[in-house]
C-alpha cells in the first residue's frame, strides 16, 4: 500500500521555517506596539503617549494587519 502522508518527514523547507520564525516575532512586536501607543485597545496602555510615537506605531500596526496573519496560512 502506498503511503499518502506526503513528503518524507526529513524534507523540511528551511526558508518556510525562517518565514514562520520572522512572522512569530512580528506578532510579538505587533502586540507590544498596541500597548505602547498603536491604535486599538489593549489591556495595558502607556500613560505617557507622545503624539508622533502614536502615529508611527499606528501606521506600523496598520501595515502589519494587512498581511502578517494571512502569511501564516
Amino acid at each position: 500500500m502506498k503511503d499518502s502522508a506526503g513528503p518524507k518527514s526529513g524534507s523540511r523547507l528551511a526558508y518556510l521555517d525562517n518565514i514562520r520564525i520572522f512572522l512569530t516575532g512580528l506578532v510579538i512586536v505587533h502586540h507590544a506596539t498596541l500597548a505602547f501607543g498603536g491604535g486599538g485597545s489593549w489591556a495595558v496602555s502607556d500613560p505617557n503617549k507622545v503624539g508622533i510615537t502614536s502615529i508611527i506605531l499606528t501606521a506600523f500596526t496598520a501595515v502589519n494587519q494587512s498581511y502578517f496573519m494571512a502569511a501564516f496560512f
